[in-house]
């Protein structure tokens, strides 16, 4: 086997993990308004955007199914960027995206959060907007990255 894809495809696995361990930090970072109604018309749309390919067809829908999930839940879209751009600001790159594809639960540019995930720079990083922001404070965000901290730099993705 040759070894490039080898680490390759650990490389794929553990940030495809990665994702969806700071996706799941994030859903329980917020609270939940679940209602029996709410349930039941989970919408079905595009939040993660993957261009680095990292997710296989069956893990993107998975995790497309889950952030639509969680999004109804919560009212707030959660998104899930990939992308290498050696040097693009990993939180500009979230600012931009929000301004040029306006997510937004319930309307353009509305309750989003996003996580981005700078392959080329080895960035992660993760912003919300109106409600979206109000549940990422920065006491939230210390406790998802107090959680989430040690295990990246043990390297347990």
């Amino acid at each position: 086997m040759d070894y490039r894809w080898e680490v390759a495809m650990v490389n794929k696995t553990r940030t495809f993990s990665l994702a969806v361990l700071l996706m799941l930090l994030l859903v329980l970072a917020a609270p939940a308004k679940l209602t029996a109604e709410g349930a039941s018309s989970v919408p079905d749309k595009q939040l993660i955007y993957d261009s680095e390919k990292l997710l296989n067809e069956e893990e993107y829908d998975e995790l497309n199914r889950l952030a639509n999930q969680y999004s109804a839940e919560r009212e707030t879209d959660i998104l899930v960027v990939t992308y290498s751009d050696e040097g693009y600001d990993v939180k500009r790159l979230i600012e931009d995206f929000y301004d040029n594809m306006a997510p937004g639960f319930d309307r353009p540019h509305g309750n989003a959060t996003i996580l981005a995930l700078n392959m080329s720079d080895r960035e992660v990083f993760v912003a919300g907007f109106y409600k979206g922001e109000t549940y990422l404070n920065g006491s939230r965000l210390s406790k998802i990255r107090k959680e989430v901290s040690p295990d990246l730099t043990d390297g347990n993705y």
